[in-house]
Parts: C-alpha cells; sequence; structure tokens
C-alpha cells in the first residue's frame, strides 16, 4: 500500500508539473531542462540510492553516441540495455526502479537505433540527458522518441509552444476518474482474495469463472487509469499523440489483435520499429515471436510473463489459423452476417471469446510464479484452455458444411444454377 500511495503521489505531482509547463511559467528555452530536473528529482526520491541504475547505462550509451561510429550504435545500445536490465533483474530492485528502467531501456534502444540510421537531430549529451530523464512517462509510459520530445520541450516547429484544448484535457482527466473508480470499485465489492477463500471452491465453476472474470477488471482499470491520467499530463506539455490506450478498443475487442493494437500503444509502435523490423528473418510468424518474446524480457524474468505472451501469441495464431478460414467458408456458404442481430451475435461471441482469453493468460501475468499459476489454474479446473479450444470444433463444423455443400450436384452459393436451353421445334 506504501508504494501505491507513493506511486499515486507521483503521478499527481507529474500532473502538477504538466500544468506549469501549461501555464506558460516555465520560458521555452528553459522547458528542457525543467523537465528532467522533475524527473531528477523523481528519480532520486521514489529510488533514493538505486537510481544509479537508471544514471550508469544512460552514461554508457552517451558514451557509445558521443565516441563511436554511427554503424555500431544500434547494437551497442541494444547490448548495454538489454544486458544491464537483466543485471538489474538479479540484483531485485525496488518497484520504482524497475519501472523506471523499463521506460529507460526503450529511450536508450531508440537514441542508438536512430543515431544509426541518422534520424537522431542532435548528438548533444545534454540533450539527450534531458530526454532520458525527461519526467512524463518515466515510471508509466507512454514512450516518446527522440524528435517528438525535442519538438515541444526543444525546438517547436511553429517558434511558439503548442498548447492542447482545455476540452481535450479535461476528457483525459474525465477518463481517468471513471477508471479508477472502477478499479477500486471492482476491487472492493468483488475483491479477488476471495477466489483463495475455501468457500469459494464449494460454488458452481460457473459461478466462480464469471465472478474471476468480472473481478480481473480491476487489473486492467487500473493500467487504464495511469495510462490515462499521463494522457493529460502529455496534452499539459504538448504532445499531439499522448495516448497510451484505447479503453473502449481493448474493451470491446472481437480478435486478440485488436486487443493488442489497442493496448500499450507506445510501447506497440516501440516494438514495430526497433524489434519486429529489425528481426533477421523473412518468416512472419519469426517476427512475431522474436518480439512477444522480446516483450515479456522486458517486462521481467518471471514465468508468468512468458506464459502470459506466449498466451497471447498462441490467441493470435488461433485468429490467422482458424478464424480467417472460417470466415471464409461462412462467406462461401451465404452465412455471412451482413448485419442485424446475426452480426451482433457473432461479434459478442468472439468478444467473449477474446476477453476470457486473455482473462485467463492474464492470471498468470499477475501471479508471476509458476507455483502460484498452476495453483489457481486447478482451482478453475483448467477451463480456460478448453475456452481457447473452442473456435476449432466450431471452424471444423463450418468446414465440414461448406465441404458438403460443395460436394452437392448443381450447387453453387451466390451462383443461380445454369438454365438448360431449349430447343428448337
Amino acid at each position: 500500500m506504501a508504494d501505491d500511495a507513493m506511486y499515486a503521489l507521483v503521478l499527481l505531482a507529474s500532473l502538477a508539473a504538466g500544468a506549469v509547463l501549461y501555464s506558460g511559467m516555465v520560458p521555452i528555452q528553459a522547458r528542457a531542462a525543467f523537465s528532467a530536473g522533475i524527473g531528477v528529482l523523481v528519480l532520486c526520491l521514489c529510488c533514493q540510492t538505486q537510481a544509479i541504475h537508471a544514471f550508469f547505462p544512460a552514461a554508457m550509451v552517451l558514451l557509445v553516441i558521443m565516441l563511436l561510429p554511427k554503424y555500431l550504435h544500434g547494437k551497442l545500445c541494444l547490448s548495454i540495455s538489454i544486458g544491464y536490465l537483466a543485471l538489474a533483474r538479479n540484483l531485485q530492485l525496488g518497484a520504482f526502479t524497475n519501472a523506471v528502467l523499463l521506460i529507460l531501456t526503450l529511450k536508450l534502444m531508440s537514441i542508438g537505433f536512430d543515431s544509426q540510421d541518422g534520424k537522431l537531430s542532435s548528438r548533444s549529451p545534454i540533450l539527450i540527458l534531458q530526454y532520458l530523464f525527461c519526467f512524463n512517462g518515466m515510471l508509466t509510459g507512454p514512450f516518446y522518441r527522440f524528435t517528438a520530445w525535442e519538438e515541444v520541450l526543444v525546438l517547436p516547429r511553429t517558434g511558439h509552444v503548442r498548447k492542447s484544448p482545455p476540452g481535450a484535457v479535461a476528457r483525459a482527466l474525465a477518463r481517468t476518474i471513471a477508471a479508477v473508480a472502477i478499479w477500486r470499485g471492482v476491487a472492493v465489492f468483488l475483491p479477488f482474495s476471495a477466489v483463495y477463500d475455501p468457500s469459494f471452491g464449494k460454488a458452481t465453476l460457473l459461478y466462480r469463472c464469471v465472478y474471476a472474470y468480472l473481478s480481473c477488471f480491476q487489473f486492467r482499470y487500473r493500467f487504464y487509469a495511469c495510462w490515462l491520467l499521463m494522457e493529460a499530463v502529455g496534452l499539459l506539455v504538448g504532445h499531439e499523440d499522448a495516448s497510451n490506450v484505447q479503453v473502449l478498443q481493448c474493451e470491446l475487442a472481437i480478435v486478440p489483435s485488436q486487443y493488442v493494437n489497442a493496448w500499450n500503444t507506445s510501447v506497440q509502435r516501440f516494438l514495430v520499429d526497433y524489434v519486429y523490423r529489425r528481426v533477421p528473418a523473412c518468416q512472419r510468424a519469426a517476427r512475431q515471436l522474436c518480439t512477444f518474446l522480446f516483450s515479456a524480457y522486458w517486462h521481467g524474468i518471471h514465468a508468468g510473463y512468458y506464459l502470459f505472451f506466449g498466451g497471447i501469441a498462441a490467441m493470435i495464431a488461433m485468429e490467422q489459423l482458424v478464424g480467417a478460414p472460417a470466415a471464409r467458408r461462412v462467406r462461401t456458404l451465404g452465412w455471412a452476417p451482413a448485419g442485424g442481430m446475426r452480426a451482433f451475435i457473432c461479434n459478442v461471441a468472439c468478444s467473449a471469446w477474446t476477453m476470457c482469453c486473455f482473462t485467463w493468460f492474464g492470471q498468470a501475468f499477475h501471479l508471476k510464479h509458476t507455483r502460484d499459476i498452476q495453483d489457481m489454474w486447478e482451482r478453475f479446473h483448467y477451463v480456460g484452455f478448453a475456452v481457447y479450444l473452442a473456435p476449432i470444433p466450431v471452424a471444423l463444423a463450418i468446414v465440414a458444411a461448406s465441404s458438403r455443400m460443395g460436394s452437392s450436384p448443381n450447387t453453387h452459393v451466390g451462383v443461380a444454377p445454369p438454365k438448360v436451353a431449349s430447343k428448337a421445334n
């Protein structure tokens, strides 16, 4: 609880710092220094002596950028940031230090590859350090590239500081309040700890699954609340694209890929630009696998992270291998729900499957340790895996129906049977 209170104070302090920048009290030429100063202050207060673990890899990357040829920058910065992250995992640092290192790792990698690609607009060590330790998103994200940071805090293209409409900031804050209300409301009225109560196991399996599904809302909405508040901060600072999550797209996602694309969007863009496109492999599956493995490693070394991201990869594989072919067969049969009630029922079923699977594999992310995950899944008789496999028999039934339809004589779905020409008398 102490960490949660400190975390909340840091987020509110970030909001206050963003408001100071928005007010124009800080001169344009001092905005970057002010933002970095707030960031270093937050770093030292939260991490204390462990703050050295943020300064050390930053100094190493800075030396690489200053002293070595460009063609080495990407690989060396990748090695430094990932290697130091592995060291930090073994040192078992505090939660705040770990959070800072997560975002710092992304910044260090982007600096290296942008410099190697000739996209780093400045190699000034002062500017790079100010970028690395900017308070905006230091603990939670979103991740901003150096060019986006520089445009807002150093060199506005228009010559004056961009100010977001007050209404946009107000909407972000309103969404934050709504997310906090859902998060805390679910945590109070549907506590996940009830799952461990001996009496819980006496309830029906359906009741237990529904309860756990609803209780897990608190974990998602905790992330939503943090990111939505930082969206308001980003708008106050001057970023045009400060959003890190599309809540409705997540909650109403019909297929896994829609959910993934709407969740933690700045990190998704980072993974595409700096991991997926740089994997020296032609096969899409190999690139996806490497990207998921990097994402799991970036989050931590616990088995739960790998089980979670492995589950996400399996869900997307199910979507690609089963969902798309089944949809084509449905169209062939003329069953495609073009609109109305059939389309609504189909979308609800697909969304329910997506969210149930995310909740099931998300328990691994939340619990982290293998024994805890196994104990949790045993309490539900591993029903989540049956839900995951449910599309396969549905797809097989569709394929079988399509095959029977195709084997019927003179049956062409969507095409009228040919007319027989009458003979002239």
